[in-house]
């Protein structure tokens, strides 16, 4: 990577958006600019502190494909195919993450 300044600083708030547990973090930009390179650099800082994250690269996905997708991306048993079940795991998977931190 050949960091400017601007991508520190995105590097930065999308580091800061995760860690802090900010929700959803936005990042736009023209085609070219280093987006993915940006996603990226973010999965490898994040892997380095075992944060789960699922990448969701294909924005067209029905919702159920979304659930589907990200129970498939965090490894979890995918036993149901009903909105609930996936749900289900998602909060069984999730709820031990989020009281550790």
């Amino acid at each position: 990577m050949f960091p400017t300044r601007r991508h520190n600083e995105a590097l930065a708030a999308l580091y800061y958006g995760v860690r802090r547990h900010k929700g959803f973090v936005v990042m736009t930009g023209e085609v070219g600019t280093g987006k993915t390179l940006l996603v990226r650099c973010l999965l490898e800082l994040l892997n380095r502190k075992n944060v789960a994250y699922a990448y969701v690269f294909n924005s067209i996905l029905s919702p159920m494909e979304f659930l589907q997708y990200i129970a498939g991306d965090l490894g979890l048993r995918q036993q149901g195919r009903t909105k609930a079940n996936y749900f289900w795991i998602s909060a069984v998977f999730l709820l031990p993450v989020i009281n550790r931190s």
